[in-house]
Formats: structure tokens, C-alpha cells, sequence
């Protein structure tokens, strides 16, 4: 069974790992969105995208709340 620091540890790399393929999928997008300009079409939104770095972020907080307690 894991120890509570290595608990901790191990979920700020996951999450860790998941903001930076966030930000590679982001990257795409703006590269996606610059071929839409260039075609002329409708721009998309990746409102999804948004709102997994928004979830990222508040996922962040609680897990640094959780380790500010168990500290």
C-alpha cells in the first residue's frame, strides 16, 4: 500500500501529464484554427478543450489542499 506522500506524488504527476497533453492538443487547435482562416470557414471553438484545462486547474487546487491537510 502506497504512503500518503507518494499518493499525493503520484497523482501531481498524472496531472502533470495530462495539462502537457492538453497543451499539445491546444497547439494543434490554434494550428487547425489557422487553416480555417486561411480557407475562410467558420472557426472552431474546442469548448472541450477549455473546460478539461479549466477541470486540470480546479483538480490542481483540491490535490493541493489535500497535501496542505495531510501535511
Amino acid at each position: 500500500m502506497d504512503s500518503s506522500p507518494a499518493i499525493i506524488a503520484k497523482a501531481y504527476d498524472t496531472i502533470s501529464e495530462y495539462y502537457n497533453k492538453t497543451g499539445q492538443l491546444e497547439d494543434e487547435a490554434r494550428e487547425l484554427n489557422n487553416l480555417e482562416t486561411l480557407f475562410d470557414i467558420q472557426k472552431s471553438t474546442y469548448k472541450q478543450l477549455k473546460d478539461c484545462k479549466t477541470e486540470l486547474y480546479y483538480l490542481k487546487q483540491m490535490w493541493d489542499l489535500i497535501s496542505l491537510i495531510d501535511f
